[in-house]
């Protein structure tokens, strides 16, 4: 799948971007949380050998940078939380138990369970916790 994302925002002070303008310039290299909301705008049909494909584009209708630490922070474990239900692998099940060779007891079930989910826990981190702290990296508080 595939979404497009205009770059257009409109001009007439309706997003709140313009109060880290000054950041933007002066420190492009940190990066800023903002929430905003995202209206399709337009859809591309393109024919493939495979048959039609339509591509939506969607731009922000408003988008407001998010300042406050406290606030940064609930945004960011949203994200994360977000991220994880999205990219990680699936619940162990008794299935995943299954794969061991032999019979297992309710122990050894519990056991390989147990392990299951600790190695979800350890990719799901890895993919939603870990990686998003990097890529966030310095988040940069702006004064109002």
């Amino acid at each position: 799948m595939s979404v497009r994302l205009s770059s257009r925002l409109a001009d007439d002070g309706s997003n709140g971007l313009g109060r880290i303008e000054p950041t933007l310039i002066t420190r492009p290299d940190t990066r800023h949380i903002v929430i905003g909301v995202l209206d399709c705008v337009s859809h591309r049909l393109d024919w493939t050998e495979d048959g039609e494909r339509v591509t939506p584009t969607a731009a922000f209708a408003f988008i407001e940078p998010v300042t406050e630490p406290g606030s940064v922070q609930r945004l960011v474990d949203m994200l994360v939380a977000e991220r994880m239900a999205r990219m990680a692998p699936p619940e162990p099940t008794l299935e995943d138990a299954a794969e061991f060779e032999g019979d297992l007891d309710a122990a050894g079930v519990g056991l390989r369970l147990a392990q299951a989910q600790a190695q979800r826990d350890k990719i799901a981190w890895n993919l939603a916790g870990a990686r998003l702290e990097d890529m966030i990296g310095q988040v940069v508080r702006v004064e109002p």
